[in-house]
């Protein structure tokens, strides 16, 4: 009887300590809550930011489909710079090399312009698509290397565009553009026999790709 105090200030601790227990967890719950809502809104955040981006190089795609070029590759360029992540900055890429390769194919030049150029714009991107490209894409990306090249050509410059042409073939044997794009440049150069064109000719059709390119 005479140590009741300390059973009871035993218990008494024993409550402190219980209760102590009890709001540590119940604050690492509410932290654990608000780290929960911030990633949320951070997710909500990058999904946002990523879905804008998207629109942007829709639009930017819509420029190049409608024809302008100039402009479309402006913004590709400003959207490859500050792509929010690599696989965003990667398609902003494949994307103004199609665009690349699309202007190519319908290049025109007023007074006091020049083939030249535009091409240097477009061959630095082709370029660098070249490094990570394969098959079919890879084979095209050459062929318009190759188109670059007679464009320069066509300025009075001395060019190689066949050794482009080449290596596009040596990837996808019936590359519908290099075997059009070569056929087409050998006539005009004079540099190859009528039946050597025209089975150039015949594997582009042969291809089915890009016929009407072809035909044209």
């Amino acid at each position: 009887r005479r140590w009741w105090w300390v059973g009871a200030a035993v218990i008494v601790a024993g409550s402190g300590i219980g209760w102590w227990t009890y709001q540590q967890r119940i604050e690492a719950q509410q932290q654990k809550q608000e780290l929960r809502e911030a990633q949320q809104r951070a997710q909500a955040r990058e999904q946002a930011a990523a879905l804008a981006y998207a629109k942007e190089l829709q639009a930017a795609t819509g420029l190049c489909t409608g024809g302008d070029y100039a402009s479309a590759w402006g913004n590709f360029d400003e959207l490859s710079a500050r792509a929010p992540t690599a696989s965003s900055k990667a398609a902003a890429q494949t994307a103004q090399a199609d665009c690349g390769m699309v202007w190519l194919r319908d290049v025109a030049v007023r007074d006091g312009q020049t083939f030249s150029a535009i091409t240097q714009k477009i061959v630095p991107v082709l370029g660098r698509e070249v490094a990570v490209a394969q098959g079919a894409r890879l084979g095209d990306l050459h062929a318009h290397l190759g188109w670059a090249e007679y464009l320069r050509w066509r300025d009075g410059q001395r060019t190689t565009p066949a050794v482009h042409y080449q290596r596009a073939i040596d990837v996808d044997p019936q590359n519908p553009y290099a075997n059009a794009m070569w056929a087409h440049n050998s006539v005009l150069r004079r540099d190859a026999p009528a039946d050597v064109v025209a089975s150039r000719f015949e594997a582009a059709l042969a291809s089915g790709r890009e016929t009407p390119f072809v035909r044209w």
